[in-house]
């Protein structure tokens, strides 16, 4: 099973390259393998840590991430976590709800981990 890709240069920790398996299938164009990502299907499973209320924001996770967390990397977690699939399901009047940095750190940890 898949867990996580250290290898990868990435800048970010939470860039989503990092948990997606990387292949080639038999049309030669490389892809991302969601399927098979430890931490993509347990992010869902971490602890609420609030709620933000889409105001000024709608079609635009990266912003919302910015303010809950101060970085814009962490728009994809935000989606996930809500079961949304892509940027116009946020608008506004939604309650989005987000896990805390520090849980995410602990999932990233464990995940390392494993990866060994």
């Amino acid at each position: 099973m898949y867990y996580i890709n250290t290898s990868r240069d990435i800048k970010n920790r939470y860039d989503i390259a990092k948990f997606v398996e990387w292949y080639t299938p038999s049309f030669d164009t490389p892809v991302y393998d969601i399927l098979y990502s430890y931490f993509w299907n347990n992010v869902v499973n971490i602890p609420q840590g609030g709620s933000f209320v889409v105001s000024g924001e709608e079609n635009r996770p990266d912003l919302i991430s910015y303010k809950i967390y101060g970085e814009t990397q962490y728009w994809w977690i935000i989606l996930l976590y809500n079961g949304l699939s892509s940027n116009e399901q946020v608008t506004a009047g939604l309650e989005l709800k987000y896990p805390l940095l520090v849980d995410m750190e602990a999932l990233y940890f464990k995940l390392m981990g494993l990866s060994k």
